[in-house]
């Protein structure tokens, strides 16, 4: 009864045992008592006591009070008090109503088998404080981790607004800056302004090393803030080492390094990959190579491309014989803006962030992981696993509709009518010139309003726009070119910039003639880009017909 009246208590009244420890215990050695009275009262009575038995009933008793201390999981000062007081009672009652022998055998059964009972309790009691105690820990600690992860989404949420603003203030005076120096170059043409030349060579470097540095941190960023997963399709190795090999051969060939490629059978090595994000990973690994090359070799130096068939799929080496890193920097090397062998940060060396991007890129990749071994003196070898294509998902790829080569030299802009949407004062004046300079007949406007002003009471047919996705007002870029080409009766090529890391591509996608250009914008790229976007209308127009 007292045992059963302290666990209801635990059961249904933990909050006031814990507020009213002392009481409580105090409640269980008082019930205990009144059962002992009651016990004493019953024994008392000879004619009771010799037809039910009650010394062997009061035995029974002490006996399953005493294996009750191995099944409950009550402190022990509860405990103790309600097992202890009976135990007394039917020892004291044998010692009177008994002989010698059998009450000093009770007796010291019931010292050892108390003595035995608390220390059982006391264990059990000590077990449950420690697994209390391990779950109040355990409680504390993921609410310090979830408070923690709410004040990181609180910064990373901070840090994207933060980028987003320097992405667009930063790339729009770039733009206009790399712009200009174009412009500088192409009137520097005769002997005497050979300097002039010169300096605006070395001006458009240092806008190039602007731009690369700025792309990378904000392509870091724009990984981590997203987290997902790339999406992935079936690509061919062949296609993407023939790319590999386009780009990097020439750099490779100035440098006095010999770059090799396993030459690859087209549709042979298909992979579940993505395209982009591979040739990244991979241009990153390769550019490394030829960076770092040890040219203290008598036999030259050397960088090599290659593709291993695995158990679980494929495994691209890009290996070479360069300077190798030290053990000790292994583990470093992939950590953002982390160099070896570089204190004073030369911008030739790099900046420590291609390794991390291609951990990052990996990492978001399905299937994918990366391997490194390195020896210094020796070389590196950087493992890229690949999931391999399975023959269910492995199509025949459609060719894409032809399209203008970017290398034309753009005579198309000669004559062409060009409204540029631009907000930003600089910039606009910047490409407005630039096209000019190309023979283009430009048209500006700052927002929406103006545009439409000018596509509605222009003399003559508007061949392209080109205007800025993040304009004034309620209506952006992709909404800009919709309305203008609604007043012309033709296919309006388009050119849709932005300098917000996060655009999302998918916005235009299905726009004929409709092509991105990321700010910063290099003139070569405007050019060809414009190029590309006037001759796809031209070409959907000659279909229509």
């Amino acid at each position: 009864m007292v045992l059963l009246a302290t666990a209801w208590l635990f059961r249904y009244r933990e909050g006031w045992v814990l507020r009213f420890y002392v009481p409580a215990v105090l409640s269980v050695i008082t019930m205990s008592g009144v059962i002992v009275i009651l016990l004493a009262v019953l024994t008392n009575n000879q004619e009771l006591g010799q037809n039910v038995g009650l010394g062997r009933v009061s035995l029974a008793m002490v006996l399953v009070l005493w294996v009750s201390y191995g099944f409950q999981r009550l402190p022990v000062q509860f405990v103790t008090p309600a097992l202890i007081l009976p135990s007394i009672f039917v020892v004291v009652h044998t010692w009177v109503t008994g002989d010698s022998v059998a009450a000093l055998s009770i007796t010291l059964y019931a010292i050892v088998a108390h003595a035995v009972g608390i220390i059982l309790c006391m264990q059990t009691e000590r077990r449950e404080r420690a697994v209390f105690a391990h779950a109040l820990e355990l409680e504390q600690a993921n609410a310090k981790i979830a408070a923690q992860a709410k004040h990181n989404q609180e910064l990373s949420e901070a840090k994207s607004l933060v980028l987003a603003s320097v992405s667009h203030d930063l790339r729009q005076p770039l733009s206009s800056l790399s712009l200009y120096v174009n412009m500088l170059r192409a009137e520097a043409n005769d002997p005497e302004t050979a300097e002039i030349v010169r300096c605006a060579d070395h001006m458009q470097t240092c806008v190039g090393a602007m731009e690369g540095n700025l792309s990378r941190i904000l392509e870091i960023s724009r990984a981590q803030t997203l987290g997902a997963g790339f999406p992935v399709s079936v690509v061919d190795l062949a296609n993407v080492l023939a790319g590999l090999r386009t780009i990097f051969t020439p750099a490779a060939t100035a440098a006095g390094i010999e770059l090799r490629f396993q030459d690859l059978a087209p549709g042979v090595f298909m992979v579940t990959s993505n395209p982009e994000r591979l040739h990244e990973v991979l241009s990153n690994l390769l550019s490394n190579a030829i960076k770092f090359a040890n040219h203290d070799r008598r036999r030259g130096c050397w960088a090599h491309v290659g593709v291993i068939q695995t158990a679980s799929g494929l495994r691209i080496d890009v290996r070479d014989n360069g300077i190798g890193i030290p053990s000790e920097h292994q583990d470093r090397v992939f950590n953002e803006y982390y160099q070896v062998g570089n204190p004073a940060r030369k911008s030739a060396h790099g900046y420590g962030l291609g390794l991390s991007m291609v951990r990052s890129t990996i990492g978001r990749l399905p299937g994918h992981s990366l391997a490194m071994y390195s020896r210094p003196g020796k070389g590196s070898r950087f493992s890229v696993y690949v999931p391999q294509a399975t023959a269910s998902s492995q199509t025949v790829p459609r060719k894409p509709a032809s399209e203008p080569a970017a290398s034309e030299d753009g005579e198309i802009l000669v004559g062409s009518m060009v409204l540029i949407v631009e907000d930003d004062d600089s910039l606009r004046n910047a490409l407005s010139d630039q096209l000019i300079s190309w023979g283009a007949v430009v048209e500006v406007a700052e927002n929406c309003d103006e545009a439409l002003e000018i596509a509605r009471s222009c003399e003559r047919l508007i061949d392209a726009v080109i205007s800025d996705f993040k304009l004034p007002g309620e209506k952006n870029g992709i909404e800009v070119i919709r309305l203008v080409r609604e007043t012309q009766p033709h296919l309006v090529a388009a050119l849709i910039t932005s300098g917000e890391y996060s655009f999302d591509r998918n916005l235009i996608k299905g726009m004929e003639a409709v092509r991105f250009l990321p700010k910063p914008i290099a003139p070569e790229t405007l050019r060809a880009e414009l190029t590309m976007a006037i001759k796809s209308s031209l070409a959907s127009a000659a279909n229509l017909n």
